[in-house]
């Protein structure tokens, strides 16, 4: 009798199937790494990344100066064009890495651009002047303290792209075009890092100054009667604005 239930279970485990292993610890195709082959690597190397390098250089050259060649966001917008047709359609492991220094670089800091510097400043000054002279029309100017469905709404986006359109040049119109939500996200979060590449801090370095040089306009503009009946009502509304959006600027730069 034991012989057979010993026998038993020896076909019992005989016949149960071994476990397989689990299929998450079997990396998918589109998960293994892609290498690259050798004509890919040259064209990478020989071909794609010194447009990416000459890029970045290009662009460190004129990082934040006041002046510079009038054709020069066309010329650096070229130029990544240019090198994105390069990468084309090579998605192997390096490429894609190579891809984002390229997407990153290209992505562009405002103040590589001295027009669109200026035109935002312009900006700044308008809804600066509206928020003290007409502060029933700023909410149309203001995409500062707003919700991100508000400083996303259609209309502030028609307010500003039309100041631009009349004030500002052609590259403003088209940089902003396609940046706009990432200006009017980035200027109204605070971002935990203090560096001054970051986007809310550039376009605090580009505004902070504006209303100091409006508030210290209407400053100079008070006349004698403004002084003695105390009509100083805007001025010191302008000087409270512009002394908060100073104190808190991580990246604000004097001569």
């Amino acid at each position: 009798m034991l012989l057979k239930l010993f026998a038993l279970s020896v076909l019992i485990n005989c016949a149960t199937p071994y476990p397989m292993p689990s299929t998450d610890t079997i990396p998918r195709d589109d998960q293994k790494p892609k290498e690259c082959t050798v004509l890919q690597t040259a064209q990478i190397l020989f071909e794609c990344s010194p447009k990416v390098e000459n890029i970045l250089e290009l662009l460190g050259s004129n990082y934040g100066k006041a002046s510079g060649d009038p054709q020069f966001y066309q010329k650096v917008n070229t130029m990544c064009q240019q090198a994105k047709s390069c990468y084309g359609n090579i998605t192997c492991d390096d490429a894609v890495k190579r891809q984002e220094i390229l997407n990153k670089a290209c992505d562009f800091d405002i103040v590589a651009f001295p027009e669109i510097q200026e035109c935002m400043q312009k900006y700044f000054g308008k809804a600066f002047n509206v928020f003290l002279d007409n502060p029933e029309l700023y909410d149309s100017y203001n995409f500062i303290n707003n919700t991100l469905a508000e400083r996303r709404n259609p209309d502030k986006k028609r307010v500003f792209m039309t100041f631009v359109q009349s004030n500002c040049t052609a590259n403003s119109v088209d940089y902003f075009t396609k940046k706009y939500e990432k200006i009017v996200d980035a200027i109204a979060t605070q971002p935990d890092s203090h560096d001054c590449r970051e986007v809310h801090h550039q376009l605090n370095y580009l505004r902070c100054p504006v209303l100091v040089a409006e508030t210290h306009r209407r400053y100079n503009n008070l006349s004698f009667l403004d002084r003695l009946f105390r009509r100083t009502q805007k001025v010191v509304k302008a000087l409270d604005v512009a002394k908060k959006c100073m104190n808190n600027a991580k990246c604000i730069m004097t001569d």
